[in-house]
C-alpha cells in the first residue's frame, strides 16, 4: 500500500515551514536520575542515559529516566510528522513490520512502553516511520590512522533531518550495557530501541545515511532497518562481521551504512532491499551521502550522483594534498556540509579511544560546541556491570 503523493508533499510542506523555526530550548530537557543500576546525567549539556541488564530492564529503565518530558517530545514530533492522513498510512506499514522485530526488541519496546506515558503505538512509529519515508540527509567522513594527523581512525558524522521544532531540543546519548552483548553507546532520541549512530565497547562505530529508491523502496519483511543496525552494534567488533550480519538481512530498505573500526578497517556498505556493495578507502579516505556511488548500485553510467554539493565538496577536499585530517579539520569538513537548520548532530567518532566529540542542542549542531565524551564516560563505571 504506497503512500500517496499528496501526503509526502504535505510532510514536505511542514518540514519547510516548521524546520528551524523554533530555537533549542536552553533547559535541561531531562531530570538527573536514578532507576536501579541505571543513570542519567549530564556531561556539560549532552544527557547520557546509562541502561544495564535484560531487554525488560533496560525498557522499564528508559522509560522511567526520560519521564515525561521526554514522551512529550516524541509526542509532539509524531503529531508534526505525522499529519492527517499519514499517521494511518505509515502505521499500516509499521504493523506489517511488527512481527519481524526480534522477541528481545519487543519485549524492551513493552517494558519501555509500561514505564513510561509512551504506548506502544507511539514506539513503533517512532522506530519505524523513517523506513517508510525518506527525509535524513547525512554526510559521513572516515579517515584511516595513515592519514589522521592524531595517527588514529575518524569517523565524521553529520545526522540532518527535519527537526519540526522539536528534535534538536531532545538531544540523548543512551548507553547500553546489555547482559550477554556488547556494550554500545547510540547518539540517539527518546524511544528509539534501533540506533542511526554508535560506537560499541570493542571500538566499532557505525552511521547510516538513508538512500531513497531501491528495489523495490520497501520491503516489510524485515525487522526495521534501525534495529538491524542495533543488531550490529551489540553483536560486531570489526567491520568484516558488520558486512555479514548486513548482508544476511533481510534488509527493508536502501542505505548507506558507514562502519570504522578500532582496528582501523573502514568500509561503506550500500544496499537495497536485495544489493549490496561495499566501498573501501582510497588514499585513507572514504566519504558518504545519501547516493549510491557503487557501480553495481547504479542502474547506468548516467546514474552516479555527480551532482551532490556535499560529496563533490569532500572529493575535492581529498584531492587538494594540503589538507590536513584531524579531529579538527574534520569538524571544518562537517560545518562546511552540515545542512543548516536540518543539522541536528554533528560528531567526530574516535573508536580506537572508544570516545566521541559530539555536538547537539543547537542547529546547526556542527557550529558547536563540541563535548568530550571519553571511554570513561561512555563505558564506565564497571559498577553497574557487576550490579546485573
Amino acid at each position: 500500500m504506497p503512500i500517496p503523493r499528496r501526503c509526502l508533499v504535505l510532510l514536505l510542506a511542514i518540514v519547510c515551514g516548521i524546520a528551524g523555526a523554533q530555537p533549542a530550548d536552553d533547559t535541561r530537557p531531562y531530570a538527573e536520575g536514578r532507576h536501579g543500576p541505571a543513570t542519567l546525567r549530564y556531561e556539560a549539556h549532552i544527557p547520557v542515559l546509562k541502561l544495564y541488564g535484560t531487554p525488560a530492564e533496560m525498557g522499564e529503565q528508559a522509560g522511567r529516566l526520560i519521564g515525561e518530558s521526554g514522551a512529550r517530545g516524541v509526542r509532539d514530533y509524531l503529531a508534526r510528522a505525522l499529519v492527517g492522513p499519514l499517521r494511518r498510512l505509515v502505521l499500516a506499514k509499521a504493523r506489517q513490520m511488527e512481527p519481524h522485530i526480534p522477541a528481545d526488541y519487543r519485549a524492551e519496546m513493552a517494558a519501555f512502553a509500561a514505564a513510561s506515558p509512551l504506548g506502544e503505538e507511539e514506539l513503533l512509529l517512532v522506530n519505524t516511520f523513517a523506513d517508510v519515508k525518506k527525509l535524513v540527509r547525512c554526510t559521513t567522513i572516515a579517515v584511516s590512522r595513515a592519514r589522521s594527523v592524531e595517527g588514529t581512525p575518524l569517523l565524521g558524522r553529520n545526522f540532518d533531518f527535519p527537526t519540526l521544532g522539536v528534535a534538536e531540543r531532545y538531544a540523548l546519548v543512551v548507553v547500553y550495557h546489555p547482559r550477554g552483548k556488547k556494550s554500545f553507546a547510540s547518539i540517539t532520541h527518546p524511544g528509539f530501541i534501533g540506533t542511526h549512530s554508535f560506537l560499541n565497547e570493542d571500538g566499532l562505530a557505525g552511521a547510516v545515511m538513508e538512500v531513497p529508491g531501491g528495489d523495490p523502496a520497501f520491503s516489510p519483511a524485515a525487522m526495521p532497518a534501525l534495529m538491524l543496525y542495533r543488531r550490529i552494534a551489540e553483536s560486531a567488533a570489526e567491520v568484516a562481521e558488520a558486512l555479514a550480519i548486513l548482508e544476511h538481512g533481510p534488509r527493508c530498505t536502501s542505505n548507506n551504512l558507514m562502519l570504522a573500526a578500532a582496528s582501523g578497517d573502514a568500509a561503506l556498505a550500500e544496499f537495497s532491499v536485495r544489493r549490496m556493495a561495499v566501498r573501501r578507502p582510497e588514499n585513507g579516505l572514504l566519504f558518504g551521502t545519501n547516493h549510491h556511488r557503487a557501480p553495481e548500485m547504479c542502474a547506468g553510467p548516467d546514474d552516479a550522483p555527480s551532482w551532490c554539493p556535499r560529496m563533490r565538496y569532500l572529493l575535492e577536499a581529498a584531492g587538494r594534498a594540503e589538507t590536513p585530517w584531524s579531529v579538527e579539520s574534520v569538524k571544518t569538513h562537517l560545518a562546511r556540509t552540515a545542512q543548516g537548520s536540518l543539522n541536528i548532530y554533528s560528531m567526530v567518532l574516535l573508536p580506537e579511544h572508544r570516545a566521541v566529540h559530539l555536538a547537539a542542542g543547537s542547529l546547526p549542531a556542527a557550529r558547536g560546541p563540541f563535548v568530550l565524551l571519553d571511554r570513561a564516560c561512555l563505558f564506565g563505571p564497571a559498577l553497574g556491570r557487576r550490579r546485573l
